[in-house]
């Protein structure tokens, strides 16, 4: 069976290291004007913003206590510390940048979750309820058949 599309799920970013700009994800923007379409549920793009934001929290956070333990051990001058903090970004307004420019860059249409009944879903599944608990290492997954045109 032929195929005209192709999707990720937020796994497969995962494995390419949420690196959206480079690799094997990077060079998904040379099939941009191709016949084949890159196709991306609302549900993935909004768990990279969201996995994006909790990574670069956490790069960023250790980034602001390296610096200042470089403060405390007095390797640099205050001054230049505190603008090398200042310089670091909020990933909670990175990430959707990020998401955006990746999907601009591939041409990705994003499916709206909107098409499917599944409002509650989406509710549990973003609040980590049921069966999204973050209490086990891997979240129920789902399969996502597209058909086609």
């Amino acid at each position: 069976m032929p195929y005209d599309a192709l999707t990720l799920d937020t796994s497969a970013v995962h494995r390419a290291g949420l690196r959206l700009e480079s690799g094997l994800l990077g060079q998904l923007s040379q099939f941009a004007d191709l016949p084949s379409d890159l196709v991306l549920s609302e549900i993935v793009t909004r768990e990279l913003v969201r996995h994006l934001t909790q990574n670069g929290k956490k790069t960023r956070d250790a980034a602001i206590s390296a610096l200042t333990d470089v403060d405390q051990q007095q390797l640099s001058d205050k001054p230049l510390l505190d603008e090398l903090k200042a310089l670091l970004r909020d990933s909670r307004e990175v990430a959707p940048k990020r998401v955006a420019a990746f999907c601009e860059a591939a041409d990705a249409a994003i499916v709206p979750a909107s098409l499917c009944p599944i409002d509650h879903l989406l509710k549990l599944h973003f609040s980590s309820g049921p069966p999204f608990a973050a209490a086990s290492d891997k979240k129920s997954e789902f399969l996502v058949i597209t058909f086609r045109r």
